[in-house]
């Protein structure tokens, strides 16, 4: 073949890759910097002044850097008309709160509302315009090692931008499920958002792991799904109350699975009982759940979630599955419990280190607690 034959047939090669591009049959992949540049627009930089100022209140590693009265934090535009959503950290025990959006303003924000069982609280503020509404995608759609990126007010460092992947995904009966992320989450980071490589939505960061008072920069975000499901409660009434039947359960093995004659949409297994609707009804550990008002429960997740997003006192059908058959029960839901009491900071851990406190986040309740450290 002639040199000038091969030359030639490079060169249409790459006329019709780049006819191709420019003719919209590949459709390019879109750029971190240009998609982190169109979700910026929502995102909020939070000063809460503290009302708190006892020696001991000063130091809050989970909110704010240094000995200072004011919190930092950051937040989300959620409509054109000023609701921004946030940790209820940020937020907790402050008066003046002031918010900065991306291009500079400046506006003071109240709080409608703050539900400490999820992590979600919701601000309004009433004077800027041209805001840009955060967009949602479906979290539950994530899979492990999908690539995700947010942007914080760490350090009080406005827009600061970074990137990663979902380290894991762990189902929460009160949270929805918990996304933890490869993420650094630093002072200033609670309330910060999760976003997917369209720069939609997935998460927005309300903890981060700690041990023996050390931020290990692991971060805990809560589901895009639940956030709208609170932050729609919270405008309406500024509470926002869940369903609850005090029960504890776990995926099925497959020989429990084929003992039971549970169907491909299977169902879940009971482990603990505690509420009293469910004791009454007769549920005991070993029993199997296939329904939820009529609908299959899938797993543990699933249950979950649709206890959660129920309001408190209707009446639920659980469709139960024993080896002596399959029946239903009707049980009135209860409120969900609030959460157990916390601190930012740890007691010190003794000098043996035996006994050291750590903080140990979890997920049932979205909450960190201290407990004894793990050997």
């Amino acid at each position: 073949m002639k040199p000038g034959f091969i030359a030639a047939a490079v060169l249409v090669s790459m006329a019709m890759l780049l006819g191709s591009a420019h003719g919209g049959a590949v459709e390019e992949t879109p750029q971190l910097p240009d998609v982190a540049d169109k979700a910026s627009a929502s995102i909020v930089s939070i000063q809460a002044e503290k009302t708190d100022t006892a020696p001991d209140a000063l130091h809050d590693p989970e909110t704010e850097f240094g000995k200072s009265n004011t919190r930092e934090g950051t937040g989300l535009v959620l409509t054109v008309d000023g609701l921004i959503v946030t940790a209820t950290s940020v937020v907790e025990k402050v008066g003046k709160i002031t918010v900065t959006f991306a291009d500079g303003r400046q506006a003071t924000a109240q709080v409608v509302g703050r539900d400490p069982k999820t992590g979600v609280a919701l601000l309004k503020e009433t004077t800027a315009t041209g805001l840009h509404p955060v967009q949602f995608a479906d979290a539950e759609l994530l899979r492990r090692g999908a690539p995700v990126f947010s942007i914080g007010n760490v350090y009080g460092l406005h827009q600061s931008l970074s990137s990663g992947i979902i380290s894991a995904i762990r189902p929460s009966n009160m949270s929805h499920l918990i996304l933890q992320t490869d993420l650094l989450v630093r002072p200033g980071s609670l309330g910060a958002p999760l976003f997917n490589s369209k720069g939609e939505l997935v998460g927005m960061f309300t903890s981060r792991y700690v041990v023996s008072g050390k931020a290990t920069g692991v971060g805990l975000a809560v589901s895009s799904n639940l956030i709208q499901s609170v932050a729609g409660k919270l405008q309406k009434s500024g509470t926002a109350d869940h369903g609850w039947l005090g029960l504890s359960t776990r995926k099925p093995t497959d020989e429990e699975a084929k003992a039971l004659g549970m169907g491909a949409t299977r169902g879940v297994i009971v482990v603990k009982v505690t509420g009293e609707g469910l004791t009454k009804a007769g549920l005991v550990p070993g029993d199997a759940i296939e329904a939820f008002n009529g609908e299959p429960v899938g797993d543990p997740f699933a249950l979950g979630w649709r206890i959660t997003r129920s309001e408190p006192n209707t009446e639920v059908a659980i469709g139960i599955l024993r080896k002596s058959g399959r029946s239903t029960v009707h049980v009135k839901l209860s409120k969900a419990p609030e959460p157990l009491a916390t601190s930012s900071t740890p007691p010190p851990a003794p000098a043996s280190g035996k006994t050291a406190t750590c903080l140990r986040y979890i997920p049932s309740v979205g909450i960190t607690v201290p407990v004894a450290c793990e050997e």
